[in-house]
């Protein structure tokens, strides 16, 4: 059993699914309204999905969008599988795999949280770069990197590959190399979390996230 596997109850929790609200509404303000306009419909891949936290409620919030969730994690699945029965979502399809098809190709491709778990980070965003349509847009957020950013998660495992996350330099790098276009990093909002120190003090700290997002136009 994966740490995901382990772990993915916890994502159902008030905590995670308002952080995914948050995201949903934060990539709306920045796809490529281009997209929206000439598409009837807006096929997009919300790689490593988990139980849907961004795609279910990213999905309410624009009639055109298709989202299709993929996720290793079987659990994960199994979760966002509940969530989108019971809350009687539409367009909306998670998928127990770890790549997309290939026979898919979507207008946009986004991660949320994920970047920070991969460790062969070329690979995964070719993957995504190949998943897309011409002039197709990635979205990736992740937390960014400071001096107590390796405080974000505070029961590390070994999924945790970057700790510390990233700084905008490092996303524009990777976005970059994996050969996307006009490609920009925003700052994308904040959440405070209690943090405990050796000595049982606690501390109420700030972390930032960015968006890193560019088109493939070949």
């Amino acid at each position: 059993m994966s740490e995901f596997d382990k772990k993915a109850e916890t994502f159902t929790d008030q905590k995670h699914l308002e952080h995914g609200k948050k995201v949903a509404n934060g990539l709306v303000k920045i796809i490529n309204e281009e997209i929206l306009k000439n598409n009837e419909k807006v096929n997009i891949l919300d790689m490593g999905c988990g139980v849907g936290s961004v795609a279910i409620p990213l999905s309410l919030l624009n009639p055109k969008f298709i989202i299709d969730g993929i996720d290793p994690s079987i659990k994960m699945i199994e979760f966002f599988e509940k969530r989108v029965k019971e809350e009687k979502v539409e367009r909306v399809f998670p998928t127990f795999q770890a790549e997309p098809k290939p026979e898919n190709k979507y207008n946009i491709g986004y991660t949320s949280n994920v970047l920070h778990h991969i460790e062969d980070i070329s690979g995964f965003l070719k993957k995504i770069y190949d998943s897309l349509l011409k002039d197709g847009q990635i979205l990736i957020v992740d937390y960014e990197k400071s001096p107590i950013s390796h405080l974000f998660h505070t029961n590390p495992d070994s999924s945790l590959v970057h700790p510390s996350g990233f700084s905008k330099e490092e996303l524009q790098k990777f976005l970059v190399d994996a050969n996307f276009k006009d490609v920009k990093v925003l700052d994308f909002g904040s959440i405070q979390r209690k943090i405990v120190d050796e000595n049982k003090n606690e501390s109420l700290e700030t972390f930032n996230f960015l968006v890193a997002t560019g088109f493939k136009h070949d």
